[in-house]
């Protein structure tokens, strides 16, 4: 008797595919734009690259705060003052993902209505504000300072800091101290690193970031030139996020 066997068909991975908008103030913008696996943003200065890296890290963040108290356009109010300076859109603002979507409707900077629906992958974004550890450090000591009661210890952080600066941040720290796959070290071989990085510690009381070397030595990572920060910051701020 001859028998078939039924393959299941892999399940696509949930994603961001496209964002959609259509702005009217404080200025004019309708465009729809796709995002692939890899997505490169060429353009010269203020024409708009770290707006659409804002807007697809906003429509994400407001997606996982969907059920956040006391309802979800005070959620989406708060993602888009938090995220943008002198926050005065009129618009819609979506975003397409693979199983789902996020719609946020602004007039006069005010959010009107919001809408959430199936599942929302939520995007990091690392701005040049966080790109070296000398940065980091500095957010380190604030950080330090403020209070440790949840609400007042976010206000103080969103007074200096934008919101994907603090999220990213804080997802970096909760996952510190940080193992370096082999394939990362590899990767780290190609731009030259002078050493072999075994791992990356913090020490919050000394507002420090650490680099454990292969042989155990440990080195202060803002000793490395801005060049070799950035690398080692962008390479390791994605790993586990």
């Amino acid at each position: 008797m001859k028998t078939e066997t039924k393959t299941k068909k892999e399940e696509k991975p949930n994603k961001l595919e496209k964002l959609v908008l259509d702005i009217t103030a404080p200025f004019k913008m309708k465009q729809e734009i796709e995002l692939q696996q890899l997505a490169v943003f060429v353009g010269a200065n203020s024409s708009g690259k770290s707006f659409m890296l804002k807007v697809a890290f906003a429509l994400g963040c407001v997606g996982v705060m969907r059920t956040a108290p006391p309802g979800p356009n005070s959620a989406a109010q708060f993602v888009f003052d938090n995220t943008f300076t002198d926050q005065n859109f009129n618009g819609v603002f979506r975003s397409v993902y693979t199983k789902g979507y996020v719609m946020v409707e602004l007039k006069d900077g005010k959010v009107i209505s919001s809408g959430v629906a199936g599942e929302i992958t939520p995007v990091t974004y690392m701005s040049a504000d966080m790109r070296l550890f000398d940065n980091m450090v500095t957010y380190l000591r604030l950080r330090k300072k403020a209070s440790k009661e949840p609400l007042e210890f976010m206000k103080t952080m969103l007074e200096a800091y934008r919101l994907y600066n603090f999220s990213f941040m804080e997802s970096f720290l909760a996952r510190l101290p940080l193992i370096i796959p082999d394939s990362a070290k590899s990767y780290l071989d190609g731009f030259d690193f002078p050493d072999r990085i075994a791992s990356i510690e913090v020490d919050k009381d000394k507002c420090e970031f650490t680099a454990v070397l292969k042989d155990g030595k440990k080195k202060n990572i803002s000793t490395y030139g801005a060049g070799h920060q950035a690398v080692l910051s962008m390479l390791i701020g994605g790993l586990g996020a």
